[in-house]
């Protein structure tokens, strides 16, 4: 994305085998520092990724919080980074995300809609429908999703942004 980031670190938890990504979120009021976490599921391909705030007091992340700084493009470009350097780092993996509230996930379709053209040069990126059998299609700008799935491109390596 062509908004600018900020700067991150991650790495990888051994014990958990859970990685997190963390940055600060800075604005002319306060300084949050957020984490995006990308949780394991059941096979070593699968994660579940959400993004946090960190409570100063116990270290801990808040998923349901919103902080508001007024800094959310920036944010989102840095997640992008942040799947960016991720994958590139496990390139077989799956990534599964939604909002903890449906205004959040909405949020996120309206994101990956606007920036789909730029998301599409690396990612695949996939809508799992609110059907019972929660049926995946493509992502359509059209479409309403209880969340989302993200793969690497085939040829991500040779479109490194």
């Amino acid at each position: 994305m062509d908004i600018e980031k900020y700067e991150f670190l991650g790495g990888e938890n051994p014990d958990t085998k859970q990685i997190a990504y963390y940055f600060e979120s800075v604005s002319e009021h306060k300084i949050i520092k957020k984490g995006v976490y990308f949780q394991p599921k059941s096979n070593e391909f699968e994660y579940n990724m959400a993004l946090g705030d960190i409570d100063d007091n116990t270290g801990e992340p808040d998923f349901l919080v919103a902080s508001n700084n007024g800094d959310f493009a920036k944010i989102m470009a840095t997640i992008f980074g942040i799947g960016i350097d991720f994958f590139k780092k496990y390139p077989n993996s799956v990534v599964y995300f939604l909002g903890n509230k449906l205004r959040k996930t909405k949020v996120y379709h309206w994101i990956i809609s606007k920036h789909l053209a730029e998301i599409s040069q690396y990612f695949e990126v996939y809508g799992v429908l609110f059907t019972k059998e929660r049926d995946i299609e493509a992502f359509n700008s059209e479409s309403v999703y209880r969340s989302f799935i993200i793969v690497l491109k085939n040829d991500f390596l040779t479109n490194q942004p």
